[in-house]
């Protein structure tokens, strides 16, 4: 496991698009593109030209209403894990979840006694991707947070600014010295604003 920075196209959704399932129907038509709704670790998604941003209405997890069919209040819980047919969860104490409780004590929650809703949330679609690097952020990067919360760059300018900030350590573990050149070459050189996009994943 590792950080892999991906530079993908933007895709436009066409206005016959309407629904879940006809935006699932045109990705998979199309090539197996993907789609992403834009939430709350996505603080930049104002970047985003809107001409790739459609609301679309979403079928989610209902966690709250399905807590509350248990009997149990969501806030007093906190993910660990999605299984094949399961989603799990360990219990907050004081605000801290209890990641270090036993395997046995997980609340287990089957997916078919998942409640469902539906919202209208704003969508992109994720195209071809054209740039690629395996690894090569510094450890700033970790710090920063950005391999967990605003990992997408839409910007040429913010692309820049993490070129010089986090992937051009001279020392870098995977590259070395080649560590500038290679983030240029890989990603710089494959992004297009306004029409491609970053990805920290």
């Amino acid at each position: 496991m590792g950080l892999d920075v991906c530079v993908h196209k933007f895709v436009k959704i066409p206005d016959d698009v309407n629904t879940e399932q006809e935006l699932n129907e045109f990705c998979e038509k199309n090539g197996n593109l993907f789609w992403e709704t834009l939430e709350d670790d996505l603080p930049n998604d104002k970047k985003i030209p809107r001409e790739y941003v459609k609301s679309i209405p979403i079928e989610l997890d209902d966690w709250g209403a399905t807590f509350t069919k248990l009997g149990l209040n969501f806030k007093d819980y906190a993910w660990v894990e999605t299984g094949l047919n399961t989603v799990s969860f360990v219990h907050v104490n004081n605000g801290v979840p209890d990641y270090e409780a036993p395997e046995s004590t997980y609340l287990v929650i089957k997916s078919e006694d998942i409640l469902k809703k539906v919202e209208e949330h704003d969508v992109i679609i994720i195209g071809e991707e054209v740039g690629y690097q395996r690894k090569g952020a510094n450890k700033q990067f970790y710090d920063d947070g950005k391999w967990d919360v605003d990992t997408w760059v839409f910007t040429k300018e913010e692309l820049i600014e993490h070129w010089n900030k986090y992937f051009s350590d001279p020392n870098d573990a995977y590259y070395g010295k080649r560590a500038r050149k290679e983030f240029k070459k890989n990603i710089i050189d494959h992004f297009e604003e306004g029409k491609t996009f970053v990805m920290y994943c």
